[in-house]
């Protein structure tokens, strides 16, 4: 009133500090701004308020513990409204912001006031006394005071969960019993919010999702913030290879429910390739392909679309439809994608035009692509047309882009190194698997990938000297099958 009927006290900024210190105290520290006036530097009595401010919007501020540490007296100068209205919030926001010693001389002053049962079971946590601290927690959690009960009954349970007295699980369940003990406010987002946090760290993505997506009606005013959230733990589903991952049905219809959020992830690469390997590797092609389909439809960039297009084509492929895959890539085409996109969907492409009997195109599409998936893709599609000149110099290519100089071969580039020993064989280039022997024979390893490496590259019967050497390689002959399918079984074990 003063200011609106005086010019003067409406520009004065000790009445615009009275007015911010008000809004404090009806707990609206979003109105409050005006204590942040430098012209009102100078005095404890301003930097005590200002910290006010500061714990009121940051729970429990190193910076205004700090400050607390040393201007928490001039509370005691204060009429009593006041100072119950600020003490509580300042030894807490103390204990909190790790100001223990200054926090513990307040509390030896007070010691009968009931404001400060809350923050004397924060202190004894603190202070590491976990059993005394929950006795205390809970029978504030049975109290009158609903804004302590609602308070100390969650700081329970997460005790109770730092002290491994609860799992992850128990502790969400438990923290959902208390969202009706305090409602319409910030703690009950903050609330909502470590309830999906548990439910994602315990595998329960489609429940913690849901959860935020009620938050985020809830309270629209924060709606941004929370979507903000529920994107960054679905990109965390999306990236979640552990034990506790869900089901693949759960995991699909999830995808599903939530495909707004990958649309909204348009610009994450990540994202999307995590995304379209977990459909891809999930056995339910029935459930997943219209889940890749409407993601293709709707992805808001053409990498996006480009990316999802390429995995329903792969899909489409496995199940032998060759024409929908091409369907599918034709769909999803786009330019200025991504180098490894690009190779993908060309490696796609090509194995389709393949499979429709043009096997020389399909080869010559990978031509430009010098990379070991690409040259293996083409050395497999010449190798499947019976073109063994065409394999041989394809796996001449991959070997030379992807096994080394020097050293012994491990099993899979063995395994490489024996395609192109069969592809150089079945080419009946004599001279290649000659070459093949003396670069190549030292560094393979014993055992049945090496032996059949051997055999095929083995010097051919030229005199009798040679016959010995051919007995002991028809004997070698007659147990790899044996060998050989022990090793494929292994691999398919693994």
């Amino acid at each position: 009133m003063a200011a609106d009927q005086d010019p003067k006290e409406a520009a004065s900024p000790e009445t615009a500090a009275l007015t911010a210190v008000a809004a404090l105290l009806a707990g609206r520290p979003e109105d409050a701004d005006a204590l942040t006036d430098v012209r009102l530097d100078g005095t404890d009595e301003i930097s005590l308020w200002r910290a006010v401010r500061q714990a009121m919007l940051d729970d429990g501020s190193p910076a205004a513990a700090a400050v607390f540490a040393t201007t928490a007296p001039l509370v005691f100068e204060y009429p009593k409204p006041i100072r119950e209205r600020i003490l509580p919030l300042i030894v807490e926001t103390m204990i909190k912001g790790g100001e223990i010693a200054a926090a513990e001389q307040l509390l030896d002053q007070r010691k009968d006031d009931p404001k400060l049962a809350y923050a004397r079971a924060l202190m004894q946590q603190a202070n590491g006394d976990t059993a005394k601290a929950l006795t205390m927690l809970d029978a504030l959690a049975n109290g009158n005071d609903r804004f302590d009960r609602a308070r100390a009954a969650v700081r329970a349970v997460e005790l109770r969960l730092a002290a491994r007295k609860l799992d992850k699980s128990q502790a969400a369940d438990a923290l959902e019993k208390l969202l009706y003990a305090w409602r319409g406010d910030a703690r009950e987002l903050t609330l909502r919010e470590r309830i999906a946090d548990l439910r994602g760290q315990t595998g329960a993505w489609r429940v913690a999702l849901t959860t935020l997506r009620q938050a985020q009606a809830d309270f629209p005013e924060q709606a941004a913030a929370v979507h903000q959230r529920l994107k960054d733990m679905f990109a965390g589903m999306i990236r979640d290879q552990s034990e506790q991952h869900a089901s693949p049905i759960e995991f699909v219809s999830t995808v599903d429910e939530n495909a707004d959020l990958v649309l909204d992830s348009a610009d994450d690469d990540a994202v999307q390739q995590s995304l379209a390997d977990r459909l891809l590797a999930l056995d339910l092609p029935d459930r997943a392909k219209p889940v890749l389909e409407k993601l293709m439809r709707s992805a808001k960039s053409d990498t996006a679309k480009a990316r999802f297009g390429a995995s329903l084509a792969m899909l489409e492929s496995r199940d032998g439809d060759d024409a929908g895959a091409r369907s599918d890539l034709d769909a999803s085409e786009a330019q200025n994608l991504p180098p490894d996109l690009t190779e993908q969907r060309t490696i796609l492409r090509a194995d389709v035009v393949a499979h429709m009997g043009d096997a020389v195109a399909a080869a010559t599409m990978l031509l430009p692509f010098h990379t070991g998936r690409a040259t293996e893709a083409r050395a497999q599609i010449l190798e499947n047309a019976s073109d063994w000149a065409g394999a041989e110099r394809a796996w001449s290519d991959c070997v030379a882009l992807t096994l080394p100089e020097s050293g012994m071969l491990d099993e899979n580039q063995t395994r490489t190194m024996l395609r192109l020993a069969t592809a150089t064989a079945r080419a009946s280039d004599d001279a290649g698997l000659a070459a093949l022997r003396v670069k190549y024979g030292s560094r393979i390893g014993a055992g049945p990938l090496g032996d059949m490496f051997r055999l095929l590259t083995a010097e051919p019967v030229t005199t009798t000297a040679d016959i010995k050497r051919s007995q002991q390689e028809i004997s070698l002959a007659a147990s790899l099958p044996t060998d050989l399918k022990a090793l494929q079984a292994n691999a398919a074990g693994h």
